[in-house]
């Protein structure tokens, strides 16, 4: 597994999911290009707008002597769509995860950490509170709900 393959794979899921076809450019400049495209049938409109930005090193750096157990350097994703709620944008998360790895792999079966993860399999979802009440029952109701507005 490559990273150019996981970029491959990730810039056809993205073409696939959201654009049927360019009409044209809109506006072209230095760092992007805004195109009109014909939107994908299950987008539910006709007409979309895609920023393309120039290709560029996506290298991130966190501070070095944060923690020995994490890479100070690594790459991201980062991506919108207009007009959808978080629970829109996790189930496409979800999918891209899937895609991504039944293309790169063959499989949703992973192994991280020495643990076996299937990403086939729905996400556990909690909200902050949950996830800070079951990873830190240390902390009470009252303060967590003191903490969060």
């Amino acid at each position: 597994m490559t990273q150019d393959e996981i970029i491959e794979s990730l810039e056809t899921f993205f073409a696939d999911g959201l654009i049927a076809g360019v009409e044209g450019v809109v506006k072209s400049g230095k760092e992007a290009t805004v195109l009109c495209c014909r939107a994908a049938e299950s987008l539910g409109c006709d007409l979309v707008a895609a920023k393309v930005y120039r290709p560029r090193d996506n290298r991130n750096f966190r501070n070095e002597g944060l923690s020995t157990r994490h890479n100070p350097e690594f790459t991201m994703i980062e991506f919108y769509e207009a007009y959808r709620d978080y629970r829109y944008m996790m189930d496409f998360t979800e999918r891209l995860f899937r895609e991504v790895a039944l293309k790169v792999l063959g499989t949703t079966v992973i192994s991280y950490q020495g643990k076996e993860l299937d990403l086939g399999q729905p996400f556990h979802r909690l909200t902050i509170a949950q996830a800070i009440q079951k990873y830190h029952p240390q902390f009470t109701d009252a303060l967590v709900a003191y903490a969060l507005p």
